[in-house]
């Protein structure tokens, strides 16, 4: 038993209950296939669950230091991103409630967004090869993480 189960903890305790006492009682191989899809969304969302609020905040917090420093190096020549980052700072939660958190990284991604749009548009090539490399380097294997035991059950 354990006292206080996170909720990784739950999702992993029921896709293992699925994995070893329901699957193998199931004859019908369509169902059999969608009870096995039905697992590896578990250990998604488990991995998720472990680490949702620390990715949100990691990543808000590089993208806002990525806009910060393409604003200061353009003062002048940012409107929109200047427009929505102050728009999103001024929606800072002060918790770590997930919803919150997910709105706030939402409002600093399109700020994030917008200071990609106009510095390509200035020509910054060196800021958007940053954002670009942020994007493939830390962002993209941070969202995998939860994939790597992923697999299409059923799919040959």
């Amino acid at each position: 038993m354990i006292p206080r189960p996170s909720t990784a903890q739950l999702l992993q305790q029921c896709r293992r209950d699925l994995v070893d006492v329901v699957i193998p009682q199931v004859a019908d191989e369509t169902t059999a296939v969608t009870l096995e899809q039905i697992q590896m969304v578990l250990d998604v969302c488990a991995h998720r669950a472990d680490n949702e609020i620390h990715d949100l905040v990691a990543e808000t917090a590089e993208m806002e230091a990525f806009v910060a420093a393409a604003l200061d190096d353009h003062p002048e020549g940012l409107p929109r991103t200047r427009a929505s980052f102050d728009a999103a700072l001024a929606q800072r939660p002060d918790g770590l409630r997930t919803p919150a958190i997910g709105a706030f990284h939402d409002l600093v991604a399109g700020a994030f967004s917008d200071a990609i749009e106009e510095l390509m548009g200035m020509g910054d090539g060196r800021r958007v090869a940053e954002a670009v490399a942020w994007m493939r380097d830390v962002r993209q294997p941070r969202e995998m993480a939860g994939t790597e035991n992923w697999a299409m059950p059923g799919r040959g």
